[in-house]
């Protein structure tokens, strides 16, 4: 089952972090894959289920 809580918190992650590393090159791309990968585990426990 998944937790929507985690799912809500990653959009939040992805916002915040695009924001951030926008100054960065690449920037977009990591504040949208940081989150990702962190929600994608707490999700469903484990890299294979979240992705």
């Amino acid at each position: 089952m998944i937790n929507w809580k985690y799912c809500i918190i990653g959009a939040a992650l992805v916002v915040v972090l695009g924001i951030v590393f926008k100054m960065v090159e690449y920037g977009s791309f990591i504040g949208m894959f940081i989150p990702g990968v962190i929600v994608g585990y707490l999700v469903n426990n484990g890299y294979k289920n979240g992705a």
